[in-house]
């Protein structure tokens, strides 16, 4: 006995392509964009599933999440079998269902034929599992939208995920504690591991045969969590269950947090974005605060959230030298995430001076001194210098390709004068082979209009100066190194002995 449903797929590739089922209508990419999309299924109250994302057709703008869409997108491609291969779930969508669900997403497990031609069940073994109560259309499209589905490249195991209350695609509320049973059945087809999944890691589960049943219990720690189990069988096909959430009541979440830049300077200002989802059907207010570890408040809104409403925004704040939380009125909801570094130093690589394996001895230095080193790749620019408190400028060599592009332009050195007045420092590797005599012009030039009476000498191998590291009276640092120094673990090591101090 078959059911068949009818349902369309919207394809804007870039964006996403979206199934639809249950729908009284049908709209395409030349009436609508992907947010008009999520509007139209909202209102037509349909089941929308994300198919195949990914780099090649979009992965819905790194699935922004929006209250609303989630009520009527349920579902998620973990396999695509249109090439009709067998080993159909990859690590892509896998990756993606992951950030789909850190996101905020409620989605249930799907693997898809999609099938191109009339081999409809037979192109390969990919299958949805659903856990429904009847063979009936209305059973059907209750089952997808509470997510009871699983994805599986084997067409016969029997896998089910759940609690005394709950099963894979639910979601329960204020628990601190829960027990899970997972139970799996496929006779002659063993497993070769079982995992739960979960937001904070993964467990192992210590099973093995082909027919099992096992528990296992999480402590819940925060007001927003997810899990489900991965298997892989023997012959390496996969069953990937949906998850069960667990959540604070209130249904008011934090989503998206991020720093920029991702890893932040001690003391300097960075920026600090995230968003606030109301999944109430009413209008909430909440007072969103971030305190350092003292209890001192460092930022404090009080925001107004309509039904199954979003607020998003982007703050400055001072990078702390401690932990900072995260509080929804007034309870602990999160740590910040912040990872800390003393200083970044950019690496320039636009002036025919791309050394990044080259340079691994001096980043390494600068790394284990509690630093980062970020490649600036492309022009120089303002934005790419905010970043960095630190620039190191390989001099470019005498050999360069395009000799124009191996000296400072004007625009080069108005940068780099504003670089040098709002504090930033450099690092100057000298040429192996020595470099143009424009090079060398070029760079003589910059530091004169700084005030740095600095020249080269043997085509730019070494400088007329007493020491290898100046400060300007402006506090900016300018430390000089040999190509020998710079491409060399110990003899770097040796040449920045005694200059910790300025980072």
């Amino acid at each position: 006995r078959f059911l068949t449903i009818a349902g369309f797929e919207w394809t804007l590739t870039g964006q996403g392509h979206i199934t639809v089922y249950d729908t009284q209508s049908y709209t395409h990419r030349d009436e609508s964009d992907l947010y008009q999309l999520y509007d139209w299924l909202y209102t037509q109250g349909g089941i929308g599933s994300f198919a195949h994302p990914g780099e090649k057709y979009g992965d819905f703008f790194d699935f922004e999440y929006f209250p609303k869409a989630d009520q009527v997108m349920h579902l998620i491609e973990l396999g695509n079998g249109s090439t009709y291969v067998s080993r159909c779930i990859n690590e892509e969508y896998y990756d993606r269902y992951q950030r789909a669900l850190a996101r905020g997403w409620h989605l249930g497990a799907a693997a898809n034929q999609d099938n191109h031609e009339a081999n409809w069940g037979s192109g390969n073994s990919l299958r949805t599992g659903i856990m429904m109560e009847s063979l009936t259309l209305d059973d059907l499209y209750k089952a997808l939208r509470a997510r009871h589905t699983f994805a599986t490249e084997d067409s016969d195991v029997k896998i089910y995920f759940g609690t005394d209350e709950a099963m894979m695609g639910d979601i329960l509320y204020d628990r601190e504690e829960v027990t899970f049973t997972v139970s799996y059945s496929d006779p002659g087809d063993s497993i070769k591991t079982a995992q739960a999944v979960y937001s904070g890691g993964v467990m192992e589960l210590p099973v093995l045969g082909d027919e099992w049943e096992t528990t296992f219990s999480l402590s819940i720690d925060k007001p927003y969590e997810w899990v489900f189990i991965r298997v892989e069988q023997s012959d390496t096909n996969e069953v990937i269950t949906s998850p069960i959430w667990i959540q604070d009541s209130k249904k008011i979440y934090l989503f998206n947090t991020f720093s920029y830049p991702e890893r932040i300077v001690r003391r300097q200002p960075f920026k600090y974005g995230y968003e606030i989802a109301n999944l109430n059907e009413e209008e909430r207010t909440v007072v969103f605060e971030i305190k350092d570890p003292e209890g001192e408040i460092l930022f404090q809104k009080s925001i107004f959230l309509e039904p199954l409403g979003l607020f998003k925004e982007v703050i400055e704040l001072i990078a702390p030298t401690k932990a900072l939380t995260l509080y929804l009125d007034g309870t602990p909801y999160c740590d910040a995430g912040l990872e800390e570094v003393s200083f970044i130093a950019g690496i320039d690589t636009s002036h025919e001076n791309y050394y990044l394996k080259e340079l691994e001895p001096l980043s390494n230095y600068l790394i284990n001194l509690g630093g980062e080193t970020v490649p600036i790749k492309g022009s120089l620019n303002a934005a790419k210098l905010d970043n960095c408190n630190w620039l190191i400028v390989p001099i470019p060599p005498s050999d360069a390709m395009m000799p124009s592009f191996a000296v400072l332009s004007k625009k080069d050195v108005d940068l780099l004068k504003k670089y040098v007045d709002r504090g930033g420092h450099f690092i100057f590797v000298l040429p192996q082979k020595g470099s143009l005599p424009s090079t060398i012009s070029s760079f003589e030039q910059f530091f004169a209009e700084i005030g740095l009476g600095i020249h080269f000498y043997e085509e730019g191998r070494g400088i007329e100066a007493k020491d290898k590291a100046i400060t300007t009276e402006s506090g900016a640092h300018f430390v000089f190194l040999t190509w020998e120094e710079a491409t060399d673990r110990d003899r770097v090591a040796g040449a920045l002995k005694g200059l910790s101090h300025l980072w």
